[in-house]
């Protein structure tokens, strides 16, 4: 009963931050949504021949921040560290969102919002 219980808490979990994403990645692109993700990536778990025994069993969590870029690619999260005035985006992470554990909103609004501190 009691594992049941727990794979239904899973289940739970993991359908509540499906809608999160869903909610998020739907938003406007009119604002600038920094967003932290934490991901198990899919990662190589050795060089050259290897025993079974040889393999971790430790996933590789990554975790990955950058402006949230809504409406490009389904049943993902897409990411960008840097976007330009015309769009244009550099280093685009797209995570799958089954992958995804957790991901926060760090902060929301225009992307001229913020000043940069002058140089001293």
């Amino acid at each position: 009963m009691k594992a049941r219980e727990g794979r239904r808490a899973r289940v739970d979990g993991r359908f509540r931050l499906a809608l999160c994403v869903m909610t998020l990645t739907m938003m406007t692109t009119e604002q600038s949504v920094i967003v932290r993700v934490v991901w198990h990536d899919a990662h190589s778990v050795g060089s050259g021949w290897q025993t079974v025994d040889d393999i971790g069993g430790e996933p590789c969590v990554v975790e990955s921040v950058g402006i949230l870029i809504s409406k490009v690619k389904a049943d993902h999260v897409v990411i960008a560290q840097s976007r330009t005035d015309d769009e244009t985006l550099d280093h685009v992470v797209a995570i799958p969102v089954a992958m995804i554990r957790s991901m926060q909103v760090l902060s929301t609004g225009s992307a001229d919002a913020v000043s940069p501190s002058p140089s001293g």
